[in-house]
């Protein structure tokens, strides 16, 4: 499977080097976690959002669109639950994979598949995490029915996502964006919209808070430092992605928030 935005096929010997060239360890996830993760906010934004959850040791937490495995590792090395990170890109998961063997984790297990169609049975997952996923899925009502399939009676979503702050100026946003190069694979909704299709799957909201200023804040930093270099964004213009999600966030085109959904089967 391939993404609109994955186009680095050496991504796991070129992230090892990128590390290595900042100082850093690539064996450790304490240090790799400052370069496995470009979601808004980084490592710290995971950390947040692992302080609103509690996990027990024998349950299973589930991280669609996890990417290469930035979050999966943090939570593996916070707590010793079992941890499955669905991705997309057959690449992303690769790496995943063999960055989590080289720290030595086991707790992870990595799938390649499409998150409205969970290769998962019913009433297994007690957690799912949900970081910068919302706006690459054009079904938001299977994703979510899907969330609740596999969810445990009083499952719960854990959630770090972008939203259109109005549907009237979609058209305003220029591309390319972290999540897409172009307007054919970004999928925005209005926060509003977000929680009544999760209240009809029987979600109730449990917390929010707007993270609209801290993803602000991060991408300005990264910009203003010129630290482009990371392989993840290769091949593609981060100089562009960050002055355009800046401009967007400035504007009030887009915000992020935080919160916690919880089912009632």
């Amino acid at each position: 499977m391939k993404t609109s935005w994955d186009y680095n096929q050496n991504l796991f010997e070129d992230l090892i080097e990128f590390v290595k060239s900042k100082k850093g360890d690539p064996k450790n996830p304490e240090s790799l976690c400052h370069f496995d993760q470009i979601h808004a906010g980084g490592f710290r934004a995971t950390i947040n959002l692992l302080n609103l959850i509690d996990i027990k040791e024998n349950q299973i937490l589930l991280d669609l669109g996890g990417g290469i495995g930035g979050s999966a590792r943090i939570l593996a090395t916070k707590f010793r639950c079992k941890i499955i990170n669905l991705d997309y890109s057959l690449n992303y998961c690769i790496t995943g994979k063999k960055l989590s063997k080289l720290c030595n984790i086991e707790n992870i297990f990595f799938i390649n598949g499409d998150a409205t169609q969970i290769p998962l049975k019913n009433n297994l997952i007690s957690h799912i995490l949900l970081q910068h996923l919302n706006m690459n899925i054009k079904d938001k009502d299977t994703l979510l029915e899907e969330c609740k399939r596999v969810s445990t009676n009083d499952g719960i979503i854990v959630f770090h996502e972008w939203f259109i702050k109005d549907n009237l100026n979609i058209d305003k946003l220029k591309y390319p964006l972290p999540w897409s190069d172009n307007p054919e694979f970004s999928y925005l909704i209005t926060y509003k919209d977000f929680l009544e299709r999760a209240s009809k799957y029987g979600y109730e909201i449990l917390h929010t808070e707007d993270d609209s200023l801290v993803a602000l804040k991060f991408y300005k930093k990264i910009y203003e430092e010129r630290n482009f270099s990371n392989p993840i964004f290769s091949k593609r213009n981060p100089e562009q992605i960050f002055e355009n999600i800046i401009s967007a966030l400035e504007s009030n085109l887009l915000e992020v928030y935080t919160g916690i959904l919880k089912l009632n089967k």
